[in-house]
């Protein structure tokens, strides 16, 4: 019987590990950036498993259209990945893309969920998005001010 080929993640030599917060804050959004970190923001809302992806016309099942940024030439999946909040940490799943999802340049599994940090760069296929998380003042945190 043959057994399946090992999933085995591609590693760069001059990968170094990101120390962003992994936990949203209350009051804090999420911002997607894609091309470049100075590139106009995507405030994402996380209330539900938001799928990044590509599509002409209407897709209901993906909430951030990339065709706008040349994303089927660079790879990009009709439903390439997804960002879920779980338990104020924000995850990143490879919806089983055929070019894959890289998170800081490690290639991830299909399927499996990955702890996004504030800062991190996430690659879909030759796509570049970066993510960042900015907390809001609180009327509170004003009324000291």
């Amino acid at each position: 019987m043959d057994e399946p080929t090992p999933i085995v993640p591609i590693v760069s030599k001059d990968y170094m590990t990101r120390w962003g917060t992994a936990n949203l804050r209350p009051n804090t959004s999420v911002t997607i950036h894609v091309g470049s970190t100075k590139a106009e923001p995507i405030r994402a809302c996380l209330t539900r498993p938001l799928v990044l992806g590509r599509f002409a016309g209407t897709d209901p099942d993906v909430h951030i259209n990339l065709e706008a940024y040349a994303a089927a030439e660079k790879g990009v999946s009709r439903q390439h990945a997804s960002l879920t909040l779980v338990a104020k940490t924000v995850m990143l799943t490879d919806l089983n893309s055929l070019n894959g999802t890289f998170l800081n340049g490690h290639r991830l599994a299909p399927n499996k969920h990955y702890i996004v940090r504030d800062g991190d760069e996430i690659r879909l296929s030759e796509l570049a998005i970066y993510i960042f998380y900015t907390t809001q003042p609180s009327e509170e945190n004003l009324a000291f001010k």
